[in-house]
């Protein structure tokens, strides 16, 4: 009785270890790997295993914000299943990530914490402490999203922030969108533009960015929030003068 007093406490109880094959993919990609369930000293009812694909995200409190993991793309490994005491098992998984996954690195720089995605293998035990794993994954832009990026570096803008804001955005599917934040200090629009805020929403086939510009009104230093959309396929990328299109929204 003791025995499984102590494993619904958690101590003696499974373990869950994930190991991924692959920890980086562009938007729409898989992750796939194997999860290690591992019994303890009793016996024990597994009631789910789940692999989530989940993002901190910042949401809003007041005056305040704090911030929330939000799981945006889940896979069921199995069904309740007994695990012995003592006895390993092995579940090979593939979990597809949205076309409407923040990407989390660019060119090998890290955002770190700014847009922080991994993979949480949560294992419910029946009458006992959930288990949990969590190993960070890797979502690099596609190369028409780079070709997209290296033409907002081409036109002087540097990257100031990057944020997973909580909220729908209109063409968007997820409870929350990414904002890559860039200062047009030193650039030919600087007196007229603060700040470039870059949002992709990804599709199978193409992908709308949208761009909010802080455009200066020049009226005692005030400013006023302008949104554009450009439109990326990418069948025809390569073909697209992005930062002739960049510049044709900020100036419209």
């Amino acid at each position: 009785m003791f025995k499984k007093l102590f494993a619904s406490m958690g101590f003696g109880s499974a373990e869950v270890n994930t190991h991924l094959n692959n920890n980086s993919c562009y938007p729409g990609g898989t992750i796939s790997g194997v999860t290690h369930v591992k019994g303890g000293s009793v016996d024990l009812d597994i009631d789910d295993l789940f692999i989530n694909l989940v993002a901190k995200v910042k949401r809003p409190s007041g005056d305040s914000y704090y911030y929330e993991d939000i799981t945006f793309a889940k896979l069921k490994l199995t069904d309740k299943f007994k695990l012995p005491a003592g006895s390993t098992r092995e579940l090979p998984f593939t979990l597809t990530v949205p076309h409407e996954a923040p990407i989390t690195r660019y060119q090998g720089f890290s955002f770190g914490s700014g847009a922080p995605v991994g993979i949480r293998t949560a294992l419910d035990i029946d009458d006992a402490v959930d288990k949990y794993d969590f190993d960070q994954v890797n979502i690099d832009p596609n190369p028409a999203m780079t070709r997209f990026l290296q033409a907002v570096d081409q036109l002087g803008f540097r990257l100031k922030k990057v944020d997973l804001e909580y909220g729908v955005i209109r063409g968007g599917t997820l409870p929350f969108y990414q904002e890559l934040e860039y200062s047009a200090y030193n650039t030919r629009y600087s007196g007229r533009v603060n700040e470039l805020e870059v949002t992709f929403i990804g599709k199978p086939n193409t992908c709308e960015v949208v761009l909010e510009i802080d455009k200066r009104t020049g009226f005692g230093g005030s400013s006023r929030d302008v949104f554009r959309r450009v439109y990326i396929d990418y069948n025809n990328y390569q073909n697209v003068d992005f930062v002739a299109e960049i510049d044709r929204a900020i100036n419209s």
